[in-house]
């Protein structure tokens, strides 16, 4: 059983609708989790770009940019349910805009014993799963991932 599959079919996100790091940064932070807000910023994206997505998944309910400085904790997503309104799936879209290296890897777990592991391309969609446990590691020193996400 894999944990992720890739949506190599799907097309590019155009970059006029990706901003920068910089101006990512800049927007509202969500992510507000205890002992993760220096390792990882959760940023709603921005209507051009959410309205762009939303043509391609209209099941979505939200498209956020993420980015993730050092290897984060070994974790399983909520649900978010009562942020939400209702159950999110299991799995989460990606879109690497920036991978932060060149073998930065997403693991996934059974009980603490690694199950899997990918290193997941540049600007190429995938779904993965998030309420297995998983994180992300390997990332270069100084530098940041940088992802769209969507529900």
């Amino acid at each position: 059983m894999t944990n992720y599959r890739l949506l190599s079919d799907l097309p590019l996100i155009p970059e006029n609708l990706i901003l920068p790091v910089e101006e990512i940064l800049e927007l509202h932070n969500h992510a507000t989790w205890d002992n993760v807000t220096e390792k990882y910023t959760l940023h709603r994206c921005q209507d051009e770009l959410s309205d762009y997505l939303k043509e391609m998944f209209p099941e979505s309910i939200g498209f956020w940019y993420h980015t993730i400085v050092e290897e984060l904790p070994i974790h399983k997503n909520g649900s978010f349910s009562a942020f939400y309104n209702r159950e999110l799936p299991s799995t989460r879209l990606n879109y690497i805009i920036d991978s932060g290296g060149e073998n930065v890897r997403t693991n996934w777990y059974d009980n603490e014993e690694l199950i899997e592991s990918v290193v997941f391309p540049e600007r190429v969609w995938h779904e993965l799963e998030v309420f297995v446990y998983h994180n992300v590691d390997n990332i270069d020193k100084g530098k940041r991932r940088v992802a769209i996400t969507g529900s």
